[in-house]
């Protein structure tokens, strides 16, 4: 009997460390590709520009509102400093959004659409299951 109770307080107790589960995951080893713009001034229709820019700021919006519906509704302020816990990585993903905003932002007031067109791609992926 002193047995058993040794094992599960050292199952209860021994920290178990986890991977971020797949969004989180995604968001932490993806690469924010910054394009140059090779062609700057080319002919290309204004309204192209905006349509991606478009795209990708409502995908950016939707991968914000699916962190904050599964990893952020129940959090705690102490998960905030924990670096192992989900709400602190979840955090650290929305930083990483609000960057790839504003190089979202900063390729549409560039006019560079290879930027756009790579952004959009990259968003994709991490949208996709």
């Amino acid at each position: 009997m002193r047995k058993l109770h040794q094992i599960i307080l050292s199952g209860v107790v021994a920290p178990c460390k986890t991977s971020p589960p797949g969004i989180l995951r995604k968001l932490h080893v993806i690469q924010i590709p910054i394009i140059y713009n090779k062609h700057p001034g080319s002919p290309v229709d204004s309204t192209s520009y905006t349509l991606l820019h478009y795209k990708n700021k409502s995908l950016l919006k939707k991968i914000y509102r699916q962190l904050k519906k599964e990893h952020l509704q129940k959090s705690h302020i102490d998960e905030l400093v924990d670096t192992q816990s989900q709400t602190y990585q979840a955090y650290c993903s929305l930083v990483r959004l609000y960057k790839i905003n504003v190089i979202n932002n900063r390729y549409l007031k560039e006019r560079n659409i290879s930027g756009l067109h790579t952004l959009s791609e990259m968003l994709n992926t991490i949208i996709e299951d």
